[in-house]
Order: structure tokens, then C-alpha cells, then sequence
């Protein structure tokens, strides 16, 4: 399948190479965006926020006619997601599915520099000045970078081809160009250069946003109240991360872009379900797999608990708002199966796994399970743990078969202990609960 990448701000294709070289089997179409890069910069015409709308509803479908190609795919970011998201709205036919990483479009705040840089005189100065490796590094660590910086995850290599853009090529001399006519006077994004919620509702195409919780242009409150506003978009958020999350995490970033875009590779996983987070519109649908799956236990003499209340709607919406929370869902994208997972005594706690009757026995259980210790892997977690019956075939036997092992009680600490001791005011015998724990594997 055919995939076009579409950069952010001040930038151009080349920042797509750790994610771009994960990606075999794809073709891969990498632009640099007018004015970035090797492209000639926009006409003067189009960089005010208006016509800079109607130049950016046509600009990857003008690409897809000058390569061929009749629908594509498309992973955006940043302002890239701006040129992305319109293209979406205006021609719903002509993309298939979008991964957009990070985004600015009705951000809350923008990096020193971007402000800065919004200011005429500053603008000015700034391209008047022969970048050095320092400028580039000091930047990067304010989108974000700071920890991918430290840790050695933002090679050598990339930053040479930062600092050979801003020496060699006019893109930050064409961007500033615009920045103050899309930059407001409270240094913030110009209303016109935003995407308005009539437009997020038209989209059609399947989204799914991969946020960074440390982006400097808005974390988790910022990602939820967008993402709303696009119909049926998955939102997962990558603690840690900041603006460029295919930098911070480009294994896991080369992963979700291969799940979402490519059929075969979700189905291969589970069993033909697709696994995906959890959304909040989910959460009606999952109190029915709870109420479903926990009808068993009224035929191994617990009737109690067969006839417990599901979690309320508003508890299962926090979960997957909070990104912890993983649905197995249908071909036609109805859940199946859910996980939702706390943290506990720094662990990745599964407080509730549930797939639904209809659907046992196809290891859609364990597929839910590996995708949190995935998810538990990326946080530098250790274990996962949870607590459950002793003796229920479905409880404690099946997690013993899936490797988790029983902790005696001078090997749990506070948090467990808290958890056991709150189990036992709900009326669970204590006697017959254990809790569990399965060790965190290295990445393959």
C-alpha cells in the first residue's frame, strides 16, 4: 500500500527516516511541503490562514494524481496533520486510513522558539544567524526531545540533517515567512490557521492519533478535546513522549502505523479482531461484555458475583481518555473483548480482562494481556499483576498457563496489600483470591 508522509513546521521529509525505514513493505511517499527543504516555497498569495486553507485541502491529493496513485494512506504531524486532516474533509474518497503523530492545530500553547520566532525583527535575526549544532539541539529539546536527547535516541545523523537544512535550504526563512500572519498576537495559532470543529466532523477517513503526554503543545487535555471532535478517532497517548513521538518511541511508533494502516498485519495478531484502545463511546458496549462474561460464575456457585454491576460509563470513559484501556474488537469494530489497567506499586495492575461469550477461546484474553505488557514495556515497568480467584478455571489457572505466577503475602507491597484489603470490604473472600504477577520480557 501506498503511504504519503506529510512533515510538520520548519522542517522537511528527511525527519521521517526513523519511522520511514521501519515501514518495510509499504511504499513509502515522502514530500518536503512547499517552502521546506528542496520545494519551492507557497506563492505569497497562500500564506495568510484563509487561502492557506484552500491551498491545503489540495495539496496531497494533487501529489496522489502527479504520482498516480488513486487512494493512499497518509501519517502526518504537526502542521503536516493541518494539510492532512482538510485533505480528509474535502475529498473523503481519495485517503484511506491516517496516523497522525503530535499536532499544533488548536494547540493551547507553542514553544519558546515558535513565539519568538513569530516576532518580525526576531524572525529576521534568527535566519540572519549561521545555525550551529548547539541551536539545533536547543530546539529539539523544545519540541519535546529532552529525554530522546539524553537517552541517545536522537542519533548523530539526524541532527546533521537538521543543521544541513537550516544552513543549506531557505525553510526557515520561508516558514517564518509566515509565522506572524499564523501565529496571533497572543502567540498563539491564528484562529484562521485551525481546523474548526464543522470541519473535524466531516472526516470519514479512520484516524488514529498518537500523542506524546509531554508535547509542548498540549498534552492529554489538549489530545482528548480534539480528538473528540473527529468522528470515530483512536487516540492513544505515549507517556513521555513529547511533539515528535516517532523519535521518542520509533519502534513503537512503526507498530501502530503498521496496525492501523495494514489489515493483514491487525488481524495476524488477533485472530481476526482488531486490537485498538479503547474509545469512550466504548464504554456502554463493555459494561454488556462484563455483564456477559460474568454470567459463568453463577455456575460455579458464585452467583453473587455473577450478578455484580458492571463498572459505570463514566469509570470505563476515564480509563480510555487516560490511555489504559485496550478494546479487541470485531470486523465491523464492535468491541469484543476490553482490558483496563491502573498503576500499582509502579506495575502495570490489570484491574479488569473480559472477552465476551461469543468470542472465547481464541486467545483474544492473552492477545489483550501481551498488549499491555507491551504498553508496560514502553513505561519501564517491571511486572504485570493483578488479583483474581483461586480456583474459577478462568482465573487463576488461565493466568498461571499465561505465565503469571502467585506472590505470598510478605511479597506484595502497599499498593497490593491496599487492594486485597478494599476486595475484602467489597464482600470477596479473601481466601479464595491470590494475587498474581507476570515479569515485563526485554523487547524482542
Amino acid at each position: 500500500p501506498t503511504v504519503v508522509f506529510v512533515h510538520g513546521a520548519s522542517n522537511s521529509g528527511v525527519s521521517w527516516a526513523p519511522l520511514v525505514a521501519r515501514l518495510d513493505g509499504f511504499r513509502c511517499v515522502v514530500l518536503d511541503r512547499p517552502g521546506c527543504g528542496l520545494s519551492d516555497p507557497l506563492a505569497r498569495n497562500v500564506d495568510d490562514g484563509e487561502a492557506l486553507g484552500t491551498f491545503a485541502d489540495l495539496l496531497v491529493v494533487d501529489l496522489l494524481d502527479a504520482i498516480g496513485v488513486e487512494v493512499a494512506h497518509v501519517v502526518a504531524t504537526s502542521f503536516g496533520g493541518y494539510f492532512a486532516l482538510r485533505a480528509a474533509a474535502a475529498h473523503p474518497g481519495r485517503l484511506g486510513r491516517m496516523v497522525v503523530l503530535g499536532w499544533t492545530a488548536g494547540a493551547s500553547r507553542l514553544p519558546l522558539f515558535m513565539r519568538l520566532a513569530s516576532v518580525d525583527v526576531v524572525g529576521r535575526l534568527l535566519t540572519a544567524v549561521r545555525p550551529n549544532e548547539r541551536a539545533v539541539r536547543a530546539m529539539l529539546r523544545q519540541i519535546g526531545l529532552r529525554q530522546a536527547l539524553r537517552a541517545g535516541r536522537v542519533s548523530q545523523e539526524l541532527v546533521d540533517c537538521y543543521l544541513a537544512l537550516l544552513r543549506e535550504t531557505d525553510t526557515m526563512r520561508n516558514e517564518l515567512r509566515a509565522f506572524p500572519r499564523l501565529i496571533g498576537p497572543r502567540r498563539r495559532m491564528d484562529d484562521r490557521a485551525l481546523l474548526p470543529v464543522s470541519l473535524l466532523a466531516r472526516i470519514r477517513t479512520p484516524v488514529h492519533f498518537l500523542w506524546g503526554e509531554e508535547d509542548p503543545f498540549g498534552g492529554a487535555d489538549v489530545a482528548c478535546q480534539f480528538v473528540d471532535h473527529v468522528p470515530g478517532a483512536v487516540l492513544e497517548l505515549l507517556p513521555g513522549a513529547g511533539h515528535a513521538v516517532w523519535i521518542d518511541d520509533p519502534d513503537h511508533a512503526a507498530t501502530v502505523t503498521r496496525r492501523f494502516l495494514d489489515p493483514s498485519e491487525r488481524s495476524e495478531r488477533t485472530n481476526g479482531h482488531v486490537l485498538r484502545p479503547a474509545r469512550p463511546t466504548d464504554a456502554g458496549r463493555l459494561r454488556e461484555i462484563e455483564r456477559a462474561a460474568g454470567a459463568a460464575f453463577a455456575d460455579v456457585g458464585m452467583p453473587e458475583v455473577a450478578e455484580e454491576e458492571p463498572w459505570a460509563e463514566e469509570q470505563l470513559v476515564a480509563y480510555a481518555t487516560a490511555g489504559r484501556s485496550w478494546v479487541i474488537a470485531d470486523q465491523g469494530d464492535e468491541a469484543v473483548g476490553y482490558v483496563v489497567v491502573d498503576i500499582v506499586d509502579g506495575c502495570a495492575h490489570v484491574e479488569q480482562v473480559s472477552v465476551h461469550p461469543d468470542h472465547q477461546g481464541l486467545g483474544l484474553g492473552r492477545a489483550l494481556l501481551d498488549e499491555v505488557e507491551r504498553w508496560a514495556r514502553r513505561q519501564r515497568m517491571p511486572a504485570l499483576t493483578l488479583t483474581t480467584f483461586t480456583e474459577v478455571p478462568w482465573n487463576g489457572p488461565l493466568y498461571a498457563h499465561l505465565g503469571f505466577v502467585p506472590l505470598a503475602d510478605d511479597e506484595l507491597g502497599p499498593g497490593l496489600r491496599a487492594v486485597r484489603v478494599e476486595e475484602s470490604a467489597h464482600g470477596l473472600d479473601p481466601d479464595r483470591r491470590l494475587c498474581m504477577r507476570r515479569p515485563v520480557e526485554p523487547a524482542p
